[in-house]
């Protein structure tokens, strides 16, 4: 265990991915301030625990917006050692980012807006968070989490590899300003959060989290084609809730799709 001390401010690390040199890259808050704001804090540790000295200044980096708290809440190392890290920020409402940075822990302006794809348009309530992301055999990636649009949907959006929506998946490849073209919404039950997101290795994807149904939160699994559309041939219209915890809260944080496609949740 590494107890990691960043000059003397509060840090919390919520989600980490390993690089191919065995390092591991963490992402999570930074307290900046007595007001309790947050910059989204992202760090590399070596393998013998300590801040790697090659990563950003000092080996972590925050990112900072005044009177507000960014969060980093999950981050996908990449083949080529760039760092995918998801978040949101958090003012009066929430609004879900990705960012991408060197493998130096510089930011990627080459990616989406100078680094950052931010998930909010005249097509789309913006209130919402993004907890997950997974890499797609195409170079692009998808995202799950949820958007709150008069009740809370669970959300899954896919971005090509410069950070753009795939416009062919869930729309017909023709965006108009008024198109929600690469994002999925699933309606379920009513404040419904997805955790975790995965492609499957036939195509597809499948996503896990809960859905609050009858006052419960009920875990649920959602498998979607490579189109966007959900896969009507699994479960109940495309989603499988889970009823031997009726009578409790539970709920899915994370899974594995296997090469048989089969699914681990938890």
């Amino acid at each position: 265990v590494a107890v990691i001390t960043i000059g003397g401010m509060v840090t919390e690390c919520v989600a980490g991915d390993v690089d191919s040199a065995g390092n591991l890259v963490l992402v999570g808050a930074l307290a900046v301030d007595a007001a309790a704001d947050r910059a989204r804090l992202v760090m590399r540790v070596d393998p013998t625990g300590a801040l790697d000295a090659g990563f950003a200044t000092g080996g972590w980096v925050g990112f900072e917006q005044a009177a507000s708290w960014q969060l980093g809440l999950d981050v996908d190392v990449q083949v080529d050692g760039k760092i995918l890290v998801v978040g949101s920020s958090i003012r009066s409402w929430s609004t879900p980012h990705l960012t991408r940075l060197k493998a130096n822990g510089s930011v990627d302006t080459s990616f989406a807006d100078a680094g950052m794809r931010w998930f909010a348009d005249s097509a789309n309530d913006s209130i919402g968070f993004t907890f997950a992301t997974t890499r797609a055999a195409d170079g692009g990636f998808a995202l799950a989490g949820w958007s709150q649009g008069g009740a809370d949907l669970l959300r899954v959006t896919k971005l090509l590899a410069d950070g753009s929506y795939d416009d062919c998946f869930a729309g017909d490849c023709d965006r108009t300003v008024t198109d929600l073209e690469g994002r999925r919404d699933i309606p379920a039950g009513n404040t419904d959060r997805l955790y975790a997101v995965a492609e499957l290795a036939g195509g597809g994807y499948v996503t896990a989290g809960y859905a609050t149904i009858d006052g419960e939160r009920r875990p649920v699994i959602a498998r979607l084609t490579a189109a966007g559309e959900l896969d009507t041939s699994f479960a109940s219209n495309g989603k499988r809730f889970i009823d031997a915890f009726v009578g409790g809260d539970a709920i899915f944080n994370d899974l594995l799709a296997l090469p048989d496609g089969s699914v681990l949740a938890r």
